[in-house]
């Protein structure tokens, strides 16, 4: 009886933070549970809309014409370094200069285009128009060209200083006696770089509405082009732990995405962008349009700076504020230890120590049924016939209330520890706090570990793809940790073969799913496990007495 008190009160306490948790995160981080806006900023110019008609939709850019440029500036604030090209004042590459490349040590390149292709802010109705004039500051470059209506189109691009902001802004003025109209489909972000490998799942085209509905689609799905219809708020690409997005303030009809270059294997020909379908100059007016392009790290901190919602696309809801309250406790750690390697262990250990009861439970339950499984056996020997498969379910039923086991004992418990362990994977995996920090051997907590490289392993069958040639310690290490984990389960008890087999295997494939995982990742499961080996060892010892 009070092992099944204990098991309640286990699964009361869980059910108790599952439920208080969203309440506690909704009074200190009410941003992950905002309902959705009904207006944007009240700087937000709109063009007038008839309710009654349907925008017509532009199709997006059947082909790609070839692409020159003849002059390029370089803008640079505190936080980058953009290049600007003529003729169509695009922005063809972004550095983020206070953020290094683990390798190389260089400003981390976030988006560029080579020259071969459009940039961010590239405007179609511009397409063979050379700018008459144009004036280039430090952190800011201003064009201007006419069109063949003699509507004059002013481009600027501003860098924001302080906050990973590009403001971009297009001025239309009608020097006529009548008023005109156009309709126009503008770039906002192409040319984004990815590292490859594991990085390449997390690369996708994220579109925003302003319903707050999200479309993502992953980027090497992007073949032909393809318009989403809507009042769109965000557009652009995340990435593992970047972001390039751009947000209109003003009314966008759609948003549209397709590969410039077919034969590109890489993501830099992916064009990301949104069209206005009617947009009214006045006679003897102007226009002014703005757009703010968010160019920086997937973090909340940095995107929510400039308070347009682009800390939005990093998702909400439970999953969300959990992983971002686990990140928090990352940083906090690692103001205490100066290293985020002992700040994964600390972390792993505190999470651990929060989830005690529930895997003390879990494993407690599943040795105390390794007890009773000779006497299952038995009773499966007795009744093999297939008509005594009901008999068979009742006999065992009471030989486990006989010795008060509970079969859901060992599940429920690692059920109910789901949500955090989901949560923490995706806050460990995409953690730009780990990119590039060190700890012992390992250069980059981000990658893995790689202690040394044996080209002869590339040219083994399965192992060459497998390893790349790499030795990584750390889930060599996890695996000989399972494997004694696994010694201490078996050794309580007898198995079948195929339960032998299974505490064999289980260790190898978990190596594998883990090895080329980020060894901040690898870190934390490790510690994990070599914690659960602990407690294994003590519940061994208290069944001995």
């Amino acid at each position: 009886m009070k092992k099944d008190a204990n098991f309640l009160l286990a699964i009361a306490g869980t059910l108790l933070i599952l439920i208080v948790y969203p309440l506690i995160m909704k009074q200190f981080f009410p941003q992950y549970f905002a309902p959705p806006q009904q207006t944007r900023q009240e700087d937000r110019a709109r063009a007038p809309v008839d309710e009654h008609s349907q925008p017509s939709i532009q199709p997006a850019r059947p082909e790609t014409t070839t692409y020159s440029s003849t002059n390029s500036y370089v803008l640079t604030s505190n936080q980058y370094q953009v290049v600007v090209n003529e003729p169509a004042a695009d922005i063809a590459s972004i550095a983020l200069l206070q953020i290094l490349e683990p390798a190389t040590q260089q400003p981390t390149l976030l988006m560029h285009t080579d020259n071969k292709s459009p940039g961010i802010f590239n405007l179609d109705i511009l397409e063979g128009i050379l700018p008459q004039s144009s004036e280039v500051l430090p952190d800011e470059a201003r064009f201007i060209y006419q069109l063949k209506t003699q509507l004059t189109v002013e481009k600027r691009v501003m860098l924001n200083e302080g906050d990973y902001g590009l403001v971009l802004e297009l001025i239309i003025n009608n020097p006529t006696a009548q008023e005109q109209k156009l309709h126009y489909k503008l770039i906002g972000a192409t040319g984004i770089t990815s590292s490859g490998g594991i990085s390449n799942r997390y690369m996708e085209q994220t579109t925003l509405l302003e319903n707050k509905k999200i479309i993502k689609k992953n980027m090497g799905s992007i073949k032909g082009e393809a318009s989403t219809p809507g009042d769109i708020k965000i557009v652009g690409f995340t990435t593992r732990y970047f972001a390039l997005a751009a947000e209109p303030l003003f009314k966008a009809d759609y948003a549209y995405n397709y590969k410039a270059d077919a034969l590109d294997t890489s993501f830099r020909s992916v064009i990301a962008g949104i069209g206005v379908s009617e947009l009214v100059i006045p006679a003897n007016g102007q226009v002014t349009q703005r757009i703010i392009v968010y160019a920086g790290p997937a973090t909340h901190k940095d995107m929510s700076r400039l308070n347009l919602g682009f800390e939005d696309l990093r998702g909400k809801g439970v999953f969300a504020g959990l992983s971002e309250l686990l990140l928090m406790l990352l940083r906090a750690l690692h103001n205490i230890f100066r290293n985020y390697g002992l700040a994964v262990i600390a972390l792993s250990i505190i999470i651990n120590l929060f989830l005690y009861p529930l895997t003390m439970k879990s494993l407690k339950s599943m040795k105390e049924l390794q007890a009773v499984q000779p006497e299952v056996e038995e009773l499966r020997a007795r009744y093999k016939d297939p008509k005594d498969a009901q008999k068979l379910n009742r006999e065992i039923m009471e030989l486990y209330k006989k010795h008060k086991t509970n079969p859901a004992g060992g599940c429920l418990p690692m059920l109910l520890q789901m949500p955090v362990f989901f949560a923490l994977y995706g806050a460990l995996m995409k953690s730009i706090e780990l990119r590039g920090a060190g700890f012992l051997w390992i250069k980059d907590l981000s990658a893995p570990d790689a202690l040394f490289m044996v080209q002869a392993l590339n040219k083994m069958p399965l192992l060459g793809s497998l390893t790349q040639g790499n030795i990584n310690l750390l889930p060599l290490l996890m695996i000989a940790a399972s494997f004694y984990q696994q010694k201490m389960t078996t050794s309580q008890g007898k198995m079948s073969e195929q339960q032998k087999t299974m505490a064999i295997f289980m260790p190898i494939m978990l190596g594998a799913i883990f090895y080329n995982f980020p060894a901040g990742l690898v870190l934390y499961f490790l510690t994990n496990t070599l914690f659960s080996c602990g407690i294994q060892m003590r519940i061994t010892k208290s069944l001995q007495r």
